[in-house]
Protein backbone atom coordinates (compact mmCIF):
# COMPACT_ATOMS: atom_id res chain seq x y z
CA UNK A 1 0.00 0.00 0.00
CA UNK A 2 3.05 2.16 1.02
CA UNK A 3 4.49 1.15 -2.30
CA UNK A 4 1.51 2.31 -4.51
CA UNK A 5 1.00 5.19 -2.23
CA UNK A 6 5.01 6.57 -3.09
CA UNK A 7 4.43 5.74 -6.68
CA UNK A 8 1.27 7.42 -6.94
CA UNK A 9 3.10 10.84 -5.08
CA UNK A 10 5.96 10.81 -7.57
CA UNK A 11 3.85 10.25 -10.59
CA UNK A 12 2.02 13.50 -9.51
CA UNK A 13 5.24 15.48 -8.98
CA UNK A 14 6.33 14.58 -12.41
CA UNK A 15 3.50 15.55 -13.79
CA UNK A 16 3.05 19.57 -11.91
CA UNK A 17 6.75 19.52 -13.47
CA UNK A 18 6.68 18.45 -16.40
CA UNK A 19 3.52 20.82 -17.04
CA UNK A 20 5.17 24.39 -14.97
CA UNK A 21 8.02 23.65 -17.65
CA UNK A 22 5.75 23.51 -20.60
CA UNK A 23 4.13 26.36 -19.30
CA UNK A 24 6.98 28.80 -18.56
CA UNK A 25 8.23 28.22 -21.60
CA UNK A 26 5.42 28.68 -23.88
CA UNK A 27 5.05 32.28 -25.37
CA UNK A 28 2.30 34.14 -24.09
CA UNK A 29 -0.20 35.60 -26.50
CA UNK A 30 -0.05 39.12 -27.19
CA UNK A 31 -3.17 39.19 -29.49
CA UNK A 32 -6.82 39.64 -28.68
CA UNK A 33 -8.85 36.95 -29.72
CA UNK A 34 -10.25 39.13 -33.11
CA UNK A 35 -11.65 42.11 -34.17
CA UNK A 36 -14.79 43.34 -33.26
CA UNK A 37 -18.00 41.17 -35.39
CA UNK A 38 -18.93 43.95 -37.28
CA UNK A 39 -15.49 45.21 -38.52
CA UNK A 40 -16.44 44.91 -42.15
CA UNK A 41 -19.64 46.34 -41.64
CA UNK A 42 -19.23 50.22 -42.91
CA UNK A 43 -22.92 50.97 -41.43
CA UNK A 44 -21.40 49.97 -38.25
CA UNK A 45 -20.11 51.92 -35.03
CA UNK A 46 -17.09 49.49 -35.40
CA UNK A 47 -16.73 49.65 -38.63
CA UNK A 48 -12.34 49.32 -39.40
CA UNK A 49 -12.45 52.62 -41.39
CA UNK A 50 -14.54 54.44 -38.50
CA UNK A 51 -11.81 52.88 -36.11
CA UNK A 52 -8.96 54.08 -38.16
CA UNK A 53 -10.43 57.66 -38.72
CA UNK A 54 -10.77 57.87 -34.89
CA UNK A 55 -7.46 56.69 -33.79
CA UNK A 56 -5.12 57.04 -36.25
CA UNK A 57 -3.54 53.80 -38.41
CA UNK A 58 -0.98 53.55 -35.64
CA UNK A 59 -2.46 51.37 -33.80
CA UNK A 60 -3.27 48.35 -36.81
CA UNK A 61 0.99 48.44 -36.75
CA UNK A 62 1.00 46.76 -33.31
CA UNK A 63 -0.60 43.43 -35.14
CA UNK A 64 -0.28 44.08 -38.87
CA UNK A 65 3.53 45.67 -38.48
CA UNK A 66 5.12 48.81 -39.32
CA UNK A 67 4.59 48.50 -41.91
CA UNK A 68 1.08 47.15 -42.37
CA UNK A 69 2.73 44.16 -44.52
CA UNK A 70 1.71 41.58 -42.02
CA UNK A 71 3.32 41.76 -38.58
CA UNK A 72 2.46 39.11 -36.05
CA UNK A 73 -0.90 38.38 -37.72
CA UNK A 74 0.85 37.79 -41.04
CA UNK A 75 -2.07 39.76 -42.54
CA UNK A 76 -1.29 42.81 -44.67
CA UNK A 77 -3.73 45.48 -44.90
CA UNK A 78 -2.23 45.53 -48.58
CA UNK A 79 -4.07 43.03 -49.74
CA UNK A 80 -7.08 44.35 -49.15
CA UNK A 81 -6.30 47.96 -49.55
CA UNK A 82 -4.33 47.46 -52.64
CA UNK A 83 -0.84 48.85 -53.91
CA UNK A 84 -0.07 51.49 -56.11
CA UNK A 85 -2.08 50.74 -60.05
CA UNK A 86 -5.29 50.25 -57.81
CA UNK A 87 -6.16 53.53 -55.81
CA UNK A 88 -9.59 53.45 -56.53
CA UNK A 89 -9.81 50.82 -54.30
CA UNK A 90 -9.74 53.33 -51.44
CA UNK A 91 -10.38 56.49 -53.18
CA UNK A 92 -13.46 55.59 -55.31
CA UNK A 93 -13.88 56.14 -59.17
CA UNK A 94 -15.69 52.67 -59.91
CA UNK A 95 -16.83 54.16 -63.00
CA UNK A 96 -13.41 55.14 -64.12
CA UNK A 97 -9.57 55.86 -62.92
CA UNK A 98 -9.58 59.07 -61.78
CA UNK A 99 -10.22 58.29 -57.88
CA UNK A 100 -13.31 60.33 -57.82
CA UNK A 101 -15.48 60.72 -56.12
CA UNK A 102 -13.84 59.18 -53.04
CA UNK A 103 -15.13 57.33 -50.62
CA UNK A 104 -14.12 58.51 -46.84
CA UNK A 105 -12.87 56.75 -43.98
CA UNK A 106 -16.88 56.62 -42.40
CA UNK A 107 -18.27 55.47 -45.85
CA UNK A 108 -19.25 58.99 -47.01
CA UNK A 109 -20.09 59.62 -50.90
CA UNK A 110 -22.14 62.57 -50.74
CA UNK A 111 -20.44 65.57 -52.32
CA UNK A 112 -21.73 67.74 -48.87
CA UNK A 113 -19.15 65.55 -47.34
CA UNK A 114 -15.33 67.07 -46.56
CA UNK A 115 -14.16 63.66 -47.58
CA UNK A 116 -15.75 63.49 -51.00
CA UNK A 117 -16.34 67.56 -51.48
CA UNK A 118 -15.52 68.65 -55.28
CA UNK A 119 -12.76 65.76 -56.51
CA UNK A 120 -14.59 65.03 -58.80
CA UNK A 121 -15.47 68.76 -60.34
CA UNK A 122 -11.64 69.24 -60.20
CA UNK A 123 -10.50 65.46 -61.92
CA UNK A 124 -12.71 66.45 -64.41
CA UNK A 125 -12.25 68.32 -67.84
CA UNK A 126 -14.82 71.35 -68.28
CA UNK A 127 -14.75 74.48 -70.62
CA UNK A 128 -13.18 76.15 -68.47
CA UNK A 129 -10.19 73.91 -67.24
CA UNK A 130 -8.52 70.49 -67.51
CA UNK A 131 -8.51 68.27 -65.47
CA UNK A 132 -6.22 68.98 -61.90
CA UNK A 133 -3.91 65.49 -61.27
CA UNK A 134 -4.17 63.99 -57.48
CA UNK A 135 -0.90 65.34 -56.84
CA UNK A 136 -1.73 69.07 -56.98
CA UNK A 137 -2.95 69.08 -53.74
CA UNK A 138 -1.77 65.88 -52.15
CA UNK A 139 0.59 63.56 -52.32
CA UNK A 140 0.69 60.59 -54.34
CA UNK A 141 2.71 57.19 -53.02
CA UNK A 142 4.34 54.71 -54.59
CA UNK A 143 3.13 52.13 -51.59
CA UNK A 144 0.24 52.42 -48.97
CA UNK A 145 2.99 52.18 -46.27
CA UNK A 146 4.81 54.82 -47.67
CA UNK A 147 4.81 58.42 -45.00
CA UNK A 148 2.66 61.18 -45.86
CA UNK A 149 0.27 58.66 -47.42
CA UNK A 150 -2.56 57.77 -44.02
CA UNK A 151 0.04 59.79 -41.37
CA UNK A 152 2.00 63.25 -41.33
CA UNK A 153 5.19 64.45 -40.45
CA UNK A 154 5.17 66.74 -37.60
CA UNK A 155 8.25 68.66 -37.41
CA UNK A 156 9.94 67.70 -33.63
CA UNK A 157 7.65 64.74 -33.58
CA UNK A 158 8.32 62.71 -36.48
CA UNK A 159 5.78 60.91 -38.14
CA UNK A 160 2.35 60.97 -36.48
CA UNK A 161 -0.35 58.99 -38.23
CA UNK A 162 -3.78 60.78 -38.05
CA UNK A 163 -5.47 59.61 -41.52
CA UNK A 164 -6.01 62.45 -42.42
CA UNK A 165 -5.41 63.52 -45.85
CA UNK A 166 -2.90 66.01 -45.64
CA UNK A 167 -2.75 68.92 -48.43
CA UNK A 168 0.21 69.40 -50.25
CA UNK A 169 0.40 71.92 -53.37
CA UNK A 170 2.25 71.37 -56.08
CA UNK A 171 2.59 72.70 -59.34
CA UNK A 172 0.01 74.45 -60.98
CA UNK A 173 -2.26 74.50 -58.13
CA UNK A 174 0.08 76.77 -56.13
CA UNK A 175 0.86 79.87 -56.66
CA UNK A 176 3.33 80.48 -53.76
CA UNK A 177 1.49 81.01 -50.62
CA UNK A 178 -1.52 78.75 -51.16
CA UNK A 179 -3.48 77.77 -47.98
CA UNK A 180 -6.06 74.98 -47.30
CA UNK A 181 -7.94 76.08 -44.30
CA UNK A 182 -9.46 72.57 -43.10
CA UNK A 183 -11.93 73.79 -40.43
CA UNK A 184 -13.29 76.60 -42.27
CA UNK A 185 -12.97 73.91 -45.87
CA UNK A 186 -11.84 76.70 -48.08
CA UNK A 187 -8.65 77.42 -50.35
CA UNK A 188 -6.67 80.86 -51.09
CA UNK A 189 -4.51 81.79 -52.92
CA UNK A 190 -4.80 79.07 -55.34
CA UNK A 191 -3.17 79.24 -58.80
CA UNK A 192 -6.92 78.21 -60.52
CA UNK A 193 -8.80 80.25 -58.29
CA UNK A 194 -6.88 83.95 -58.61
CA UNK A 195 -3.53 83.51 -57.12
CA UNK A 196 -2.04 84.99 -59.84
CA UNK A 197 -0.86 88.29 -60.79
CA UNK A 198 -4.31 90.43 -62.07
CA UNK A 199 -6.43 87.66 -59.84
CA UNK A 200 -8.51 87.90 -57.85
CA UNK A 201 -6.43 86.64 -54.60
CA UNK A 202 -9.36 86.92 -51.89
CA UNK A 203 -11.44 84.26 -53.42
CA UNK A 204 -11.80 81.14 -51.02
CA UNK A 205 -13.90 78.65 -52.98
CA UNK A 206 -15.54 76.55 -50.42
CA UNK A 207 -14.44 72.71 -50.99
CA UNK A 208 -18.11 71.18 -50.60
CA UNK A 209 -19.66 74.54 -52.14
CA UNK A 210 -21.34 74.57 -55.99
CA UNK A 211 -21.43 77.07 -58.85
CA UNK A 212 -18.21 78.84 -57.22
CA UNK A 213 -15.99 79.30 -60.72
CA UNK A 214 -18.28 81.38 -62.67
CA UNK A 215 -16.32 84.28 -65.17
CA UNK A 216 -15.18 87.23 -62.56
CA UNK A 217 -14.62 85.07 -59.46
CA UNK A 218 -11.36 84.56 -60.29
CA UNK A 219 -10.29 87.47 -62.11
CA UNK A 220 -11.56 90.61 -63.79
CA UNK A 221 -13.73 89.91 -66.88
CA UNK A 222 -13.04 93.53 -68.88
CA UNK A 223 -14.68 95.61 -66.48
CA UNK A 224 -10.92 96.92 -65.60
CA UNK A 225 -8.68 95.33 -68.30
CA UNK A 226 -5.67 97.07 -66.36
CA UNK A 227 -6.10 94.75 -63.55
CA UNK A 228 -4.80 92.01 -65.69
CA UNK A 229 -1.44 91.11 -66.66
CA UNK A 230 0.18 91.43 -69.98
CA UNK A 231 -1.96 92.55 -73.11
CA UNK A 232 -5.41 92.29 -72.03
CA UNK A 233 -6.13 96.08 -71.73
CA UNK A 234 -4.84 96.63 -75.43
CA UNK A 235 -6.80 93.65 -76.57
CA UNK A 236 -10.14 94.36 -74.87
CA UNK A 237 -10.22 97.93 -74.40
CA UNK A 238 -8.27 99.51 -77.79
CA UNK A 239 -9.03 96.43 -79.86
CA UNK A 240 -12.49 95.52 -77.92
CA UNK A 241 -12.13 91.99 -78.42
CA UNK A 242 -13.91 89.24 -76.24
CA UNK A 243 -12.35 86.39 -73.42
CA UNK A 244 -13.92 84.34 -76.09
CA UNK A 245 -11.99 85.51 -78.83
CA UNK A 246 -8.43 84.06 -77.92
CA UNK A 247 -9.90 81.86 -74.56
CA UNK A 248 -12.22 79.22 -76.09
CA UNK A 249 -15.73 78.42 -74.42
CA UNK A 250 -15.79 80.79 -71.51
Amino acid sequence: MRIVSMRLFIGLLLTTIIAFGCESRRAKPTLSDTHPKEWSNSSSDDFHGTVVLARGAGSCKECHGLNLDGGKVKVSCSACHLESGACTVCHGGDDNLTGAPPTGLRDESSDTTRAVGAHTAHLTNTSLAGAVPCNACHKVPALTSDSGHYDSFIVGTGPVTDSVAEIVWHGISDGGIAVWDREAGTCADTYCHGGFTGGISDNSPEWTGTNQAECGSCHDVGADPSSLEWKHQFHVTTVGLGCYHCHADV
